[in-house]
């Protein structure tokens, strides 16, 4: 039995998932905001372990080369520098709503994760490299693009299993599935929480039309195309689990060209995301 999408958007509301919502707020507010500032973000992790410890181990790294143990917040984010610090921070909170489970048709969480990391890496290399644009908010959006199937799997289980079997055996793309036997999509449930949890209204718009650049308005075409060819890219590169087997070959191209993005270019840009997914790999991400 399926759940309605507002019942399922509030279970969701009531989880454990909702735990990581005020600070995942927060870090999104900081990284949108202009005039934030170190002391914005120290003051966030500083009551957050996990993400402190996660901040400090990088600062120590051998990568960075002090010459004494760092200890201190701030003087973590001044080695490691504001903007890796931002990303780190907004990782982890988005990371810990991708708790480990069970395998499924070859879908796990930590795969789900590390494919919306590769979304997100490349939406963020697209927009530095080709279009000379910071890239901070359509990273967010890629992190979080796909939150949706965390709460199909959770709280609407049973069907759920039924969309990866089809996926499995008939090669569909998830939200084909999810239409059919849900009655919505992943889509739809990752706008709704996004609005329940008062995310920036642009961000929760974004996500809710992801997969379908052309409902995207002309202020929302850049950012939607650019993820909808981030996640086919990362798709083609089988990294992290794979919600469209039946790839819009032609929406595709059609992304590329409006954004007058080579495949060249894209191919370039992958390398260095498969290089950072494997770096993260080696760092205990996934």
């Amino acid at each position: 039995m399926t759940e309605p999408l507002d019942e399922l958007v509030e279970r969701a509301g009531r989880s454990e998932i909702s735990s990581v919502r005020t600070v995942l707020a927060k870090i999104i507010e900081a990284i949108s905001n202009p005039n934030s500032s170190a002391m914005n973000l120290k003051d966030l992790i500083e009551v957050d372990p996990p993400l402190a410890g996660r901040v400090l181990k990088l600062a120590n790294s051998a990568s960075y080369g002090v010459n004494r143990p760092l200890v201190q917040i701030l003087d973590a984010i001044i080695t490691i520098g504001f903007e890796a610090v931002r990303e780190l921070a907004l990782s982890q909170k988005v990371c810990e709503i991708f708790t480990k489970g069970e395998k499924f048709y070859g879908y796990t969480r930590t795969a789900l994760w590390m494919h919306s990391v590769g979304v997100a890496l490349c939406g963020k290399m697209i927009y530095r490299k080709e279009f000379r644009r910071p890239g901070d908010d359509i990273y967010t959006a890629g992190l979080l693009h796909d939150i949706g199937i965390i709460v199909e799997d959770q709280f609407n289980h049973a069907a759920f299993i039924k969309i990866l079997e089809r996926m499995q055996s008939d090669k569909c793309s998830i939200d084909v599935l999810e239409s059919e036997l849900m009655g919505f999509t992943h889509m739809d449930v990752g706008r709704k929480l996004s609005e329940a949890w008062k995310l920036p209204d642009e961000l929760s718009q974004i996500i809710g039309i992801e997969g379908r650049p052309e409902m995207a308005t002309t202020e929302q075409a850049t950012m939607v195309m650019t993820l909808y060819v981030a996640n086919h890219a990362c798709n083609l590169k089988r990294i992290g689990f794979n919600e469209t087997p039946n790839l819009n070959e032609s929406l595709y191209l059609d992304c590329l060209s409006q954004l007058k993005l080579s495949e060249l270019s894209l191919a370039l840009i992958m390398n260095d995301v498969e290089r950072s997914i494997n770096q993260m790999t080696k760092e205990g991400w996934f």
